[in-house]
Parts: structure tokens; sequence; C-alpha cells
């Protein structure tokens, strides 16, 4: 009796574990050219409703049509032609792994994803790539990010826009235009104007506040506008701090767009920016990196230097030379009928 107990005790063991275990739903078909998602990109989609996406270049561009069924609780009709369209209610979440340099437009159009995850490597994010994808609410953008098409996040549930630096071409119809928006960062030079987040629906009601780079002149320029004015803060940058008009400091964007964990001085903001960003893993770590910034001394990260904190998140390393053969010969040691030559 008791040996028929233990093996019943196993065998319910063992069902738990395959009940959690997570299986491929859909993906890329390498005999069929109508499953891929780019010349170079393959798609998956697991049981846990996650989309991932891998490969290296540009992913192909969709678009949407009517099924007439709205595709899950809340939504329309409208599905992306994108491979995975037909799972758009099956997916939590998006994965786009390295390698991948453009999203393409319509892509995740009206998928039930809440999250999104995106490579350094994406330089474009084209129209409608997440458009109506009302229930995401956390993406990243990356700060190789160029170029953002027309409709990209309308009617997503994204809160807080960060415009990274990089980005040159910002399209002035919509691509934020939500009614979930609540702060965005301009961090770029790039032209601003109201269209941009206001869309068919007006500007959103929850709208708080618009961080414009000081040397941003369009964006600044809206602090004229009597429906937004009121909302325009400029904002300067040193070694990655934001330091507000009024001379409050914060470690990161969304900290400043929330109003959260202010910096008491900018050396701890400096060593805040470079913990968050992966730098250093400690205080005591990271201050020492910006002493030898305040030293005047190279930063050493990853066997290259950096004259600046602002060097180092930039990646602006200060280039190694070689010795020449006269050079070397006042500070290496002879080998035999050659010198070691040294870097500099």
């Amino acid at each position: 009796m008791r040996k028929w107990i233990l093996i019943l005790g196993l065998t319910l063991s063992f069902n738990a574990k395959a009940d959690d275990e997570i299986t491929i739903i859909a993906q890329t078909d390498p005999n069929d050219a109508t499953t891929k998602c780019g010349d170079n990109c393959t798609w998956t989609l697991y049981s846990d409703g996650r989309l991932e996406i891998s490969g290296k270049g540009d992913m192909y561009g969709w678009s949407a049509h009517n099924t007439e069924i709205a595709l899950w609780e809340g939504t329309h009709g409208w599905q992306t032609d994108a491979p995975w369209g037909i799972h758009s209610a099956q997916i939590s979440s998006i994965k786009v792994n390295e390698g991948i340099t453009s999203i393409g437009s319509a892509a995740f159009y009206n998928t039930a994803a809440t999250s999104a995850d995106l490579p350094d490597t994406i330089i474009s994010i084209n129209q409608g790539a997440f458009q109506y994808a009302s229930r995401l609410n956390q993406i990243n953008l990356p700060q190789s990010l160029e170029s953002i098409g027309w409709g990209s996040f309308a009617e997503t549930a994204v809160q807080n826009f960060v415009i990274p630096e990089n980005v040159k071409d910002l399209h002035l119809n919509g691509p934020l235009a939500s009614r979930s928006l609540e702060n965005i960062t301009i961090d770029s030079d790039v032209e601003f104007v109201k269209t941009i987040f206001s869309g068919d629906r007006g500007i959103s009601p929850l709208l708080n506040n618009i961080y414009c780079l000081s040397t941003n002149e369009s964006c600044n320029s809206l602090k004229s506008d009597s429906d937004i004015g009121d909302k325009i803060t400029s904002y300067t940058k040193d070694s990655g701090v934001y330091v507000l008009e009024n001379g409050t400091m914060f470690a990161s964007p969304n900290d400043m767009m929330k109003g959260e964990n202010a910096c008491t001085d900018l050396d701890s903001c400096k060593a805040q920016v470079l913990k968050n960003k992966g730098y250093c893993s400690s205080d005591e770590s990271c201050m020492a990196m910006v002493d030898l910034e305040n030293a005047n001394a190279p930063i050493e990260y990853k066997n290259k230097s950096y004259a600046s904190i602002d060097d180092l998140l930039k990646g602006k390393y200060i280039p190694k030379r070689i010795y020449t053969i006269e050079e070397a010969t006042k500070v290496s040691k002879p080998q035999g009928n050659t010198f070691k030559l040294r870097y500099k």
C-alpha cells in the first residue's frame, strides 16, 4: 500500500511540472516565405504569451485588415497582416532581440501585449507599429533610435514617453497620440509640435508635463501655447543628469517625469546615473569614477579610457596609439634586435 502511494505522489509531481512547461504556439516556417518577418528575421510565439523577434536587419512592413470581429475584449476587429496577426489576442509581451534594426509598419498593431522590450540596435520604428495596442503600458525606446513614424504609439496605454537624444525624425502626425499620455521628455533637438501628441481626439486629458531639452527651440516655443504652455518645463543635461530650471536634479528622465528621487548634489547624481546604466555596481565604485572626472583623470571602463562621464555615456573613448620606433627606444626595453611597442 505504501509503495502505491509513493508512486502516485511522484506521478502528480511530474504532471504539475509538465503543466508549467513553456511551449511554442507558432513560429517562422523556413519552407513558407509568408511566415517570414524579414529577410533575416524569425519570430516565435510561446505559450506564456511572449512574442520573440530574432535575427539581423530590418523587419518587413505590413498593413492591417478588418476582420469585423473584436480580436480581444475592449478592442476592434482590425488585425495586423504580420504572420502572428491571427494570434494577436494571445500576445502578452514582445521581445525584440539584438540585431534587429527596424520595427516594421503595423507590426504589433492591435495586439494584446502589455510590454515591449527593444534592443539598442533599433534605428527606426515605422508607422503604426504599436498603434491600438491599447494594453501596452511599458516600452523602452533605445538610445540607438533615430526615427519614429506616423501613429507609431497612437492609442496605447503608455503614460510616460522619453524621446531619445539621437532621434532626428519624429513624424508630425500623431506618433504619441494617446488618451493615456501623462508625461513626455524630449531629449533631442528634433522638431516637436502639438500634433505629435494630440491626434484626431485631441490632447490627452491626463497630460501633466512636457519636458524640453533647453536647446530644442520648437519644443520650448510651445510655452506660449494657450492650451499647454503651463505644462512645458526646460531642462539641461550634465553627464546624464537632468537639471530643471529651478536647479532640481534627477538621475533619469523617468524620475524627473514622476517627480521622484531628486538628487541632493551633482556628484551623487552622476554616480547614480552610472549605476543605473550598469557602468558600476556599488555606490563606492560609482563615486570613484566621478572623483576621477573631478580630478581631470581618465575614466577606465572595460579596457578603454574616457575623458569624462559624458564621453563614457556616449561611447567616445580615448583612442590608443602605438609609439613610433623612436619613441619606443626611449620608453621600452630592447628585446634582441626589436622593441616591444607600447600604447600611449
